[in-house]
């Protein structure tokens, strides 16, 4: 069982991360409080604009295509910031490989990426060509973050295919894959082909290989382990329904693993106990000026009515003023 309750993070001029607890006591109505009573949850303070990057250093693109630049805004949003973006020529030239130039990209309070898109031309260069992009001259209280400029390397057409055989499979891989839905005279045949058939640069091991493995590559060997097994498995089934089997009877009850952090689903003979009343955690973070979502758990046992107090406690965060604090009585219903 579960229920969740509700907290308002307010924003405040405090620039300095704030921690409140939440407790959990009392219970009623049989239940017990579980391993997690109490946790703590840090406010993070969030009025820094930030620092401005990219997310590579190093990309490729193919010869006519449209290529789009992610410009991230990390480690803060607050205010609006600005960057300015341009492409800078190396082997490849802006105007023939790829339009290029320069602009100024502005982030709005609390935006986190703008893409910027730029377009790669087919030209006769046959060879890779590589342009930079740069960011510079940021604005608004915003640096320029860990990765200030990103390489794209324009691979000609034929390169391009070329470097993409090694992650896209080829029709001798598309052919195994959809072997299942071969007859068996399709199998058969593809099975006596030696090497995929090269047999002129055939080995004497790839031939005494393909010997032993003909029966396996036919995939005969599935039928004859299910028509030997299937008798066994029949057998099986029957006399398990006829003893019966007390594992198939378990119904399954929240606990906590050994380190506490986390809810696990353990099997159960019997779920008859009221339970015990926890956290799932505890510690967590959250943002200034959000709404926190707080999940109190029933664990061992769903059985009657219970309840239990949850309040929070002041810590470096003030009610009222950080967040909007408060104490309340939760109720779970009869197998809640």
């Amino acid at each position: 069982g579960k229920i969740s309750v509700p907290i308002q993070i307010m924003m405040t001029e405090r620039n300095f991360n704030r921690v409140f607890e939440i407790e959990l006591s009392e219970p009623g109505g049989g239940a017990t409080i579980g391993p997690i009573p109490r946790m703590a949850v840090s406010i993070k303070h969030d009025d820094e604009p930030g620092m401005i990057t990219f997310s590579e250093r190093f990309i490729f693109v193919q010869e006519n295509s449209n290529l789009i630049i992610n410009v991230h805004r990390i480690n803060g949003h607050d205010g609006d910031v600005s960057v300015r973006c341009r492409s800078l020529q190396q082997t490849a030239e802006s105007g023939t490989d790829f339009l290029g130039g320069e602009q100024i990209l502005s982030f709005h309070d609390q935006v986190g990426k703008i893409s910027v898109p730029i377009q790669i031309m087919m030209t006769e260069r046959n060879f890779n060509r590589v342009f930079e992009i740069e960011l510079s001259e940021p604005g608004g209280g915003a640096t320029i973050g860990p990765i200030p400029r990103m390489a794209v390397s324009i691979k000609h057409d034929d390169a391009f295919t070329e470097l993409m055989k090694n992650r896209i499979p080829t029709s001798t891989y598309l052919r195994e894959f959809r072997m299942h839905n071969q007859s068996l005279f399709s199998r058969i045949r593809d099975a006596v082909i030696v090497n995929d058939g090269d047999t002129k640069n055939a080995t004497a091991f790839d031939w005494s290989i393909h010997v032993f493995a003909v029966v396996w590559k036919v995939e005969v060997w599935e039928g004859l382990v299910t028509v030997l097994l299937f008798p066994l498995l029949v057998i099986s089934a029957y006399l398990t329904e006829k003893r019966g089997c007390p594992c198939l009877n378990q119904t399954k009850t929240k606990t906590l693993n050994q380190n506490g952090n986390q809810i696990i689903d353990e099997p159960s003979l019997q779920q008859s106990e009221p339970g015990m009343i926890t956290f799932s955690e505890r510690f967590i973070f959250v943002q200034e000026n959000s709404n926190l979502i707080i999940n109190v758990h029933r664990i061992n046992g769903h059985d009657g009515d219970v309840s239990v107090r949850c309040r929070s406690l002041q810590q470096t965060a003030e009610s009222g003023t950080d967040f909007l604090g408060g104490e309340q009585i939760l109720s779970f219903h009869d197998q809640v």
